[in-house]
């Protein structure tokens, strides 16, 4: 800030701190290139966050002039990908003499949108699988509280209905 002290139009302030941190410079361009390439997704991490990292750096170096090709663009985005998506990259791109990275983009966050929502579901059938075996369990507690009340009709013995009396089945 004290660099841009001494101006006084906001113009004046936007360019000086434009050529300050924003320079065209090789080395930049180089750094962001390094970046991009060097871009690997980790095993479990947001697709969502990851793409938008890697747009960022592509939209950075297009401000720079150095633009990225789409077809480059979308093959370094699957190349990036951790090995989890090796069937995704395989069936994207099978057959294919190009690939656009506006269909790349969209079938990678389809994908995504899907896994979100497998996780979600197995996890609320997993809650009323929970739920279930609760309410059995319950229901196994009330049912032998009913068998103490109950009268046999044949042995007059309590605990146990006629279609389970052991005199019954016995002979």
């Amino acid at each position: 800030i004290y660099h841009v002290m001494d101006e006084n139009s906001p113009k004046k302030i936007w360019e000086k701190l434009e050529s300050q941190f924003m320079s065209k410079t090789a080395t930049t361009k180089v750094y962001l290139k390094q970046k991009l390439y060097g871009m690997r997704m980790q095993e479990g991490s947001d697709l969502v966050e990851y793409m938008n990292a890697f747009n960022q750096v592509v939209t950075d170096l297009a401000r720079l002039g150095a633009t990225v090709d789409d077809e480059d663009r979308a093959i370094l985005l699957l190349c990036s990908l951790p090995s989890s998506y090796d069937h995704l990259i395989t069936t994207l791109t099978h057959g294919k003499e190009t690939v656009k990275n506006e269909d790349i983009t969209a079938a990678l966050l389809s994908y995504d949108m899907r896994k979100k929502n497998a996780v979600e579901v197995s996890h609320g059938e997993g809650l009323l699988v929970k739920g279930e075996q609760w309410r059995k369990g319950y229901e196994a507690g009330k049912n032998k509280k009913k068998k103490k009340n109950i009268q046999c009709h044949k042995c007059k013995q309590w605990g146990h209905m006629r279609k389970d009396c052991p005199e019954l089945n016995s002979g």
